[in-house]
């Protein structure tokens, strides 16, 4: 019996010895001063990286920025959306599980988890993600408009109107002034014709706009005009110009802009969480100098294809390896053009084809516009020119295919400027178009289907009219 108490003791005396050793964090020691300033210069490399689109350098950085400060959640989530952007899914969503192990109810972190979890095709459970992460950050409005947003896209006219209102009146409950949230609520109340809420809600609007724009001033007298008659047809027509007018009022910007955009994956992280206080959100100017050396004689000639006359050409990564291709315009419809080399190469091979060649609208194409029409993550292409403008959807691989023409309407002709935006801020691109007669507006419905809607929404404007 005592040998046996003994070969306890012995045995217990080491569980006690191996506990304190992983309570005490595994023996890592905390970071010096030293070591947290060479993760913040990397940490800035790497959003600058993120900003120039090498989505490679700034893996890199931050996966410095981890090797570091290893317990800091930044440089795991920071990678991983790299790492999405480059399509490496599985290493993105083991990146983004260290940092959500690190802190679980950071809400920017989880959201990068979610764009992951929808990334590899599993929507609800990338809904489901915000949603926790909405329970924990309460009072995080940017957070709670990307999951009403994502709530819109997956639902789509199934989602209750109750269920919209609800996640805008949580918005207000914290951020009472922001205008753009205000402007949503007051519509969906009209829509649901409410209309003695909604009339509140519009000179409560009318307050954080002091003094309105006269143009403003009209169409909002109508819209509660309407509520008063109680004329929810007119009412809501009303309600859709001036919040088209709205788009480009200052104070509706702003308030728009501290919503973030839905529309995109989420924006990285820009601050440490577990640096010392003065260092936590130290600004990149305070860290990193940066020399510009003349280079000028390295500069290397990429010679276009000559069998075509280019009319334009946009920027835009269209095979989703972090690095920018070019779309070209001409006579024969659209080309692109793939970028082999990475932007921080010295010797620079020519662009090469992506054996990409899709017709155009017919006859020549004028104006190219890249922007993620379908919400799947990759860049499409608008495209516009002496025929109806037509949207080219990216398989996903570089490759394109023809999705719609849109409805000319009345007025066909040479399409001479198209842009895109979202017009109805419901976190999808719309599209607004105009020949040499009119201005058409096509709202975006669902998996990039366009409306033309133009009378409905207060477009209805003759190129006589517009200077």
């Amino acid at each position: 019996m005592r040998m046996v108490n003994g070969i306890t003791g012995v045995f217990m005396a080491a569980w006690i010895t191996m506990a304190a050793y992983l309570l005490a964090g595994c023996g890592e020691p905390a970071p010096s001063r030293e070591v947290w300033v060479e993760a913040l210069s990397a940490k800035h490399t790497g959003l600058a990286y993120l900003y120039r689109n090498d989505l490679e350098g700034a893996a890199g950085s931050f996966e410095s920025v981890a090797r570091l400060v290893p317990r800091e959640p930044l440089g795991h989530a920071n990678r991983a959306l790299a790492l999405l952007k480059l399509q490496d899914y599985e290493q993105a969503a083991a990146s983004v599980d260290r940092a959500v192990d690190l802190a679980p109810e950071d809400g920017e972190v989880l959201s990068i988890k979610s764009d992951i979890v929808a990334a590899r095709g599993d929507r609800e459970a990338a809904l489901g993600l915000l949603a926790h992460a909405v329970g924990l950050n309460a009072s995080d409005v940017e957070l709670r408009y990307k999951y009403l947003t994502e709530m819109r896209r997956l639902r789509g006219p199934e989602l209750p109107e109750e269920d919209t209102l609800a996640e805008l009146r949580a918005m207000l409950e914290y951020e009472p002034e922001n205008l753009a949230v205000l402007v949503e609520l007051n519509a969906t109340l009209v829509r649901l014709g409410r209309s003695q809420e909604a009339s509140t809600g519009y000179r409560r609007m009318a307050g954080l706009l002091e003094p309105v724009p006269d143009d403003i001033q009209t169409w909002l007298d109508r819209t509660l005009d309407a509520l008063n008659r109680g004329d929810g047809t007119e009412a809501e027509s009303s309600a859709g110009i001036l919040g088209n007018l709205l788009v480009v009022d200052p104070a509706y910007r702003a308030s728009r802009d501290r919503l973030g955009d839905p529309s995109q994956q989420s924006p990285p992280l820009y601050d440490f969480r577990t640096a010392p206080p003065d260092l936590a959100a130290v600004t990149a100017d305070s860290l990193v100098d940066m020399a510009f050396v003349d280079a000028g004689d390295e500069w290397m000639d990429h010679i276009l294809p000559d069998e075509e006359r280019w009319t334009d050409l946009a920027l835009a990564d269209a095979d989703g390896d972090g690095r920018l291709d070019l779309a070209l315009a001409g006579r024969q419809g659209l080309t692109v053009l793939r970028n082999p080399v990475d932007g921080r190469e010295t010797d620079l091979s020519p662009w090469s084809s992506m054996d990409v060649s899709i017709p155009g609208p017919g006859d020549t194409v004028f104006q190219l516009v890249p922007g993620d029409f379908d919400n799947d993550g990759d860049l499409d292409i608008l495209a516009a020119g002496t025929s109806s403008p037509q949207v080219y959807r990216n398989e996903g691989d570089g490759t394109f295919g023809l999705a719609q023409t849109l409805d000319p309407g009345e007025n066909p002709g040479l399409f001479v400027s198209v842009a895109r935006a979202d017009f109805d801020h419901d976190g999808d691109l719309d599209v607004l178009a105009s020949n040499r007669s009119a201005l058409r507006f096509y709202r975006h419905t669902e998996g990039g289907v366009f409306d033309e809607a133009t009378s409905a929404t207060g477009f209805l404007v003759s190129a006589s009219n517009v200077s």
